[in-house]
């Protein structure tokens, strides 16, 4: 009885030192805030207002937010397949967050681009998904990409009971092969 009171003490100190000393989680998750419409040289632009926290024992680098139209809410790192288009934005610098940091930041876009003239009948089957992309490296070397799927925000909707408000988590790091 004693010999296995110690095998279970030794075994949960093992496991202890390992998840407070090795296991490193990469961990984060993207909050959309708000939107909001502002005229800038006479254009309307739409304005996303998030939030990106790092819950992760890992620090993350955010090296590129991008706004996509593409054929699946996935994203064009994780759907190799896809085609995906960059819709013109104001560029957000890089950044770096680290543990239990949170950073707000702004997409700000033409809700009209002039140059995107997409033949509706063939392309919105391709280009049916919107999406704000992450791409983020953490520490350990692992990238990930969060893809939140914007398509039903509109002017007016949708309510707070939408599932577009919750946060999206970081997820599983994208394979490299």
């Amino acid at each position: 009885m004693e010999l296995a009171i110690s095998i279970c003490a030794f075994a949960t100190s093992l496991l202890a030192i390992y998840l407070s000393h090795l296991h490193k989680p990469s961990k984060g998750i993207l909050c959309l805030n708000s939107r909001l419409f502002n005229a800038i040289d006479g254009q309307m632009h739409r304005e996303l207002n998030y939030v990106l926290s790092n819950i992760g024992s890992q620090e993350l680098y955010i090296k590129e937010i991008s706004l996509l139209m593409g054929p699946t809410p996935r994203g064009n790192l994780k759907d190799k397949d896809g085609c995906y288009l960059d819709i013109p934005k104001i560029p957000v610098a890089p950044f770096i967050l680290k543990p239990g940091e949170i950073r707000p930041f702004t997409i700000s876009h033409p809700t009209h681009p002039t140059h995107l003239k997409l033949n509706e009948e063939t392309e919105s089957k391709k280009h049916k998904y919107t999406l704000v992309s992450l791409e983020i490296i953490a520490a350990t070397g692992k990238r990930y990409q969060i893809a939140h799927d914007i398509s039903d925000l509109g002017p007016k909707g949708p309510e707070l009971e939408n599932p577009i408000w919750d946060g999206v988590p970081l997820g599983k790091a994208i394979s490299s092969s």
